[in-house]
């Protein structure tokens, strides 16, 4: 090998050794800076480790965290409205403990102890006296206020027992009423005094020996506040109305400052008192009446002795509820598959006593004519009237619908057909029967429904709150809002008819508008020539 050629071997060499030189620098600077990169995170995870210890220290620390419920001799505030509210989502006094227990242990606490079911019952019972302070406070301000208030009543029967209830309306800011019931006890009788005096026992449990200066305690001063009382219109209630009014009378000389001073027109005026009847006993008592009516067309019909109230449709309709009714013996599901009950019946019904029975009272005539009858009212009657007592804001309102009802009525007693006539001028089919039937109805709806609403009737106590309100100039659309109060689209429980368009809607709102007077007062509501 020649000088030459090992001079161009270390030449290559060098050059070779300056470029792994570079490459070495490289690396170097790569192992420098993943060194770094491994220290930087190095430093995070025992960062990250000491975070998680110390959520491991605190969460041990959460859930060995002990809430203290009875901080000294009785259970706190917090824990008393705790048993309320679950008092109130059912929760049994003895089962009380388990479930807050369950709850806390649910969200990593521990209680330091739980109440007793006497404690339970014991908190139940001081909270009847947090909500007769509450009702006193608020029955006081309204009074002090001068508002006017409402008495509500009524009794029943529960398990044997007798119950009486008291409440009392107070008119809010937006013209509703709110009703605070002050009273709910078992008594030995219905009679009048019986109820007087539980009433005055508890008002007076409420708040004893409260007095508004020197001219009386609270239950006088309640008594006083009193205008008016609703109540239903047994005979016992009705007595009970008496005994307010009366004792009403002797408490206001002495409740209100100056009474001798004022004049005799002041005086009567502030002794008015009102009694209003609930509307939903109207339409509860209006099934005997419709009933004793169908009955009487039944005796006349057939010549056989129908028993009063048990017309039979009456059969039928019970009959029906038992043996199809949501909560009947099986017959419900499957009968849902049928459009048509006597189809129903009919194919479903072979061997079973019973539905062929039903099946051959429902192939009567007069069955199937009172069924029609039974269907219309509920449309337009009782339907009508429940939605009247749901949504009026004060029962007076009721009076500027009492005309329409009576003068429809009066319509069918005399022309029947009227109560099958539909908007659109043609008849649905009515068979003489069910016209005489319709007759009967209406003569004693009639006499019932004039007896019940006589005080808003003219010539009745409250006919010129009544005129008032009915003889004002009312746009179209007004009387139509008032009329639909009556009947709506969504039929409530119709189950006997199709959809029928009432007579008081439709046609009649255009009459009724069209025979108004020139000064725009509404003359008559009357209705002719329906087919």
């Amino acid at each position: 090998m020649t000088v030459d050629d090992l001079n161009s071997q270390i030449t290559s060499l060098r050059s070779s050794n300056r470029v792994f030189s570079q490459e070495n620098s490289y690396i170097r600077g790569k192992v420098s800076a993943l060194s770094a990169e491994n220290s930087r995170l190095a430093s995070e995870l025992r960062f990250s480790e000491n975070a998680r210890l110390e959520s491991e220290e605190s969460l041990a620390e959460h859930d060995s965290r002990v809430v203290t419920l009875k901080p000294g001799q009785s259970y706190s505030a917090d824990t008393a409205v705790t048993v309320l509210e679950l008092l109130d989502l059912g929760v049994a006094d003895e089962k009380m403990g388990q479930v807050m227990e369950s709850v806390a242990k649910l969200t990593g606490v521990k209680l330091d102890r739980v109440p007793s079911p006497s404690t339970v019952r014991n908190i139940a019972v001081a909270s009847l006296s947090v909500a007769k302070a509450h009702a006193h406070e608020r029955l006081d301000q309204a009074i002090d206020r001068g508002e006017q208030l409402c008495l509500y009543s009524d009794e029943t029967n529960k398990l044997g027992s007798k119950l009486q209830c008291f409440g009392a309306g107070l008119v809010k800011d937006d013209g509703g009423q709110e009703i605070f019931l002050f009273g709910l006890a078992q008594v030995a009788d219905k009679s009048a005094q019986t109820a007087f005096d539980i009433m005055q026992n508890r008002l007076g449990s409420l708040s004893r020996g409260i007095g508004y200066g020197d001219a009386g305690n609270f239950i006088d001063r309640f008594f006083a506040a009193v205008s008016c009382t609703m109540s239903d219109r047994a005979s016992t209630q009705q007595k009970f109305n008496s005994m307010i009014e009366e004792y009403r009378v002797t408490v206001l000389p002495k409740v209100i400052r100056g009474w001798d001073e004022l004049s005799d027109t002041h005086q009567q005026e502030l002794m008015k008192f009102h009694v209003f009847y609930c509307q939903l006993h109207v339409i509860a008592n209006y099934t005997n009446v419709v009933l004793e009516a169908l009955a009487e067309h039944e005796r006349i019909v057939t010549g056989r002795d129908v028993p009063s109230f048990s017309p039979t449709v009456f059969t039928v309709v019970k009959e029906v509820a038992r043996l199809f009714g949501d909560r009947s013996a099986g017959l419900h599901s499957c009968s849902k598959e049928y459009k048509s009950l006597k189809k129903f019946i009919d194919e479903r019904g072979s061997g079973r006593s019973e539905l062929i029975k039903l099946g051959e009272l429902l192939d009567l005539p007069i069955v199937a004519e009172h069924l029609q009858i039974l269907g219309l009212l509920d449309q337009l009657v009782t339907g009508p009237l429940w939605r009247l007592a749901e949504t009026v804001a004060h029962v007076l309102d009721t009076g500027a619908t009492v005309s329409l009802l009576l003068s429809w009525v009066r319509e069918c007693r005399a022309t029947p057909v009227s109560m099958f006539t539909v908007q659109s001028r043609h008849c649905t089919q009515s068979e003489p029967n069910s016209l005489e039937a319709v007759a009967l109805v209406m003569e004693s709806s009639l006499r019932y429904f004039e007896h019940l609403f006589e005080d808003f009737i003219p010539g009745g106590k409250y006919s010129g709150v009544v005129d008032d309100v009915v003889g004002k100039k009312l746009p179209e659309a007004e009387l139509k809002r008032r009329l639909v109060i009556l009947i709506e689209a969504d039929q409530k429980g119709c189950l006997l008819t199709s959809s029928v368009d009432h007579p008081l809607t439709g046609r009649s709102i255009r009459r009724w508008t069209e025979e108004a007077s020139e000064d725009g007062i509404v003359s008559s509501i009357e209705k002719r020539d329906f087919c």
